[in-house]
């Protein structure tokens, strides 16, 4: 992985997973997948400069409360999308990537900030199949790193 990359994914983990594990899972790494046509998706939506290397889809699990609380969050680094005809197009994509992701169930719009370029979505109660592909295909990875 590039180094460049590497830095921008965990200044983003830094910053959003303190006390969850997660596991991270690139777009370019989910070809193959049920999520790759979902980036797929939402690239042909936002095309100005949403990649398969800058949106990252992460499982985060919260194991300190019961029950275990598990969320699918879609990021991007690049997203300049933030003009009202965008935002319509971005309420439709989380209607269709909530039927994929988690049934129907509850997703929302964490930020979508025009200033930095960075957009994040979170999907509330994945479904398991997707638990358990983050968990068989993707490293575990916790928030609590030791800063030096």
């Amino acid at each position: 992985m590039n180094r460049y990359l590497e830095t921008i994914y965990r200044e983003f983990e830094d910053e959003h997973f303190d006390l969850a594990t997660f596991w991270r899972a690139p777009a370019c790494l989910l070809q193959g997948t049920i999520l790759y046509p979902l980036f797929e998706r939402f690239a042909e939506a936002f095309p100005d400069h949403v990649g398969d290397d800058n949106t990252v889809f992460y499982l985060t699990e919260s194991t300190n409360v019961m029950p275990i609380q598990r969320s699918i969050i879609l990021t991007n680094s690049h997203f300049e999308h933030t003009h009202y005809e965008d935002v319509v197009k971005l309420i439709a994509f989380i209607e269709d990537a909530s039927k994929i992701i988690n049934a129907g169930k509850m997703a929302s719009i964490d930020r979508l900030d025009g200033i930095r370029e960075e957009i994040i979505l979170v999907f509330h109660d994945p479904m398991i199949e997707l638990v358990g592909l983050f968990k068989k295909k993707y490293q575990q990875r916790s928030g609590r790193r030791s800063k030096s």
